[in-house]
Parts: structure tokens; C-alpha cells; sequence
């Protein structure tokens, strides 16, 4: 087992702790009085040495934090003149003020696809005789629906109209409809989305209304 610590500052402070002893009588202990005045001067010199490194470390650390001081009030100024000539650049409408200051122009903002094609969709009926639908479909925020009906074998589809949420009431159906197909679509500014797949319903058919393409409800 060593009888000097592992750790630096504790050995130069287990030499000071010894030295006047070994001193006192070092040839009683089999030393010579050169060699423990020796000791000595190597002591202090690593006392000093190590307050010095003390000193440098905190002279690093004061200089580490004015470097970052500094470094942040010259990036400050730096994105300031960097505003200016984007600044310059918009009011002059000469988009080569970038490629003279050499940095890169405002990416064109990012176009928003339209609301992904309406699924699972959900249709109630109630007693009256009033369809809603509901439906899931991605990317709806901020975009639109059209509703479009077909009535029997009519050869093309009617907007009969659109809602901002993913939920519609066709409360116009004429009485006495015994099958009618509706599409969903959803938009955003004059982008279309894809189509719903068809939602065929028909009436007075064996024990009651028939649904392919959703899923049919009955209102409480």
C-alpha cells in the first residue's frame, strides 16, 4: 500500500506536513538533512506551481466567458445587418442584393397540400330522415370538404355544398329517394384533394336502409 495519496494538491500537502518533522532529526530516521532540505525546495516549488495553475484557471474562465460576451454581441450585430439587408433587398425588389452579400435568400414559403381523401366515413340517419356524415382525413387543418350527390341514375354529381369541419348534414334529400351515392373532397384554397370512394345508400329495401362504402348509424 503506498503511503503517499493518489491525488496531487494531497501529496504536495503531505510533503508540507512532513518536512519539519523529517527536519527535526533526519538521521534518526535514516534520512540526511540534504536530502529532506531538497524535499523541501521541491515543495515549494509545487506549491507555487499549483497556485499558479489556480490563477490560470480562473484567468481561462474569465476569458472564456468575455470571449463569449463578445463573440454574442458581434453575432447580435451581425444578425442586425443581416435584417437590413434582407430589408433592402424586399424594398428594392432586387433579389441579387443576396448573391453581393453572399448570403442565401428566403426559402419560398412552403405550399400546404390540400386534406387527404376522406375515409372512414360515418353516416347517421335519423328519423326524418336527415343523413350526417363524419369522416377522418389527414391533413385537414385549415382546408375544406365538398359534398357531391348522386339521386337514382343521374350521370353526374351535384355539389350540394361544404363544411370547414369533418362533418356534413344533407338535410334535402327528396322524399321518396330509394338510392343516392355521395362523394366527399376536400380542398384547400383552389387545390382538390382526392375523392372519397363512393357512399351508396338505399331505402325501403328488405328491413331497412343499406350502406356500401360507410358505415351506417340509426339516430337515437
Amino acid at each position: 500500500m503506498s503511503v503517499l495519496p493518489a491525488n496531487r494538491l494531497e501529496q504536495v500537502e503531505f510533503c508540507e506536513n512532513h518536512i519539519d518533522v523529517w527536519a527535526a532529526a533526519p538521521t534518526t530516521i535514516g534520512l540526511t538533512a540534504a536530502q529532506v532540505t531538497a524535499l523541501d525546495g521541491l515543495t515549494q516549488e509545487a506549491r507555487k506551481d499549483y497556485a499558479a495553475a489556480l490563477l490560470a484557471r480562473q484567468a481561462s474562465k474569465v476569458a472564456t466567458q468575455e470571449f463569449y460576451e463578445s463573440c454574442a454581441s458581434m453575432r447580435d450585430k451581425a444578425a442586425e445587418l443581416v435584417r437590413v439587408i434582407k430589408t433592402f433587398a424586399d424594398t428594392s425588389n432586387n433579389p441579387d442584393v443576396f448573391n453581393i452579400a453572399q448570403i442565401p435568400a428566403p426559402a419560398a414559403p412552403g405550399v400546404n397540400p390540400p386534406p387527404g381523401q376522406p375515409e372512414n366515413i360515418v353516416v347517421t340517419l335519423d328519423l326524418g330522415g336527415v343523413l350526417k356524415f363524419s369522416w377522418k382525413s389527414e391533413n385537414a387543418s385549415g382546408g375544406f370538404f365538398q359534398v357531391f350527390r348522386k339521386i337514382g341514375n343521374a350521370a353526374n354529381y351535384t355539389n350540394i355544398g361544404g363544411s370547414g369541419t369533418r362533418d356534413f348534414i344533407d338535410a334535402t334529400l327528396p322524399l321518396g329517394t330509394t338510392n343516392v351515392t355521395y362523394r366527399i373532397q376536400g380542398f384547400r384554397s383552389n387545390v382538390a384533394g382526392e375523392l372519397s370512394n363512393p357512399v351508396a345508400l338505399q331505402f325501403g329495401v328488405g328491413s331497412g336502409p343499406t350502406i356500401t362504402g360507410a358505415t351506417l348509424t340509426m339516430a337515437a
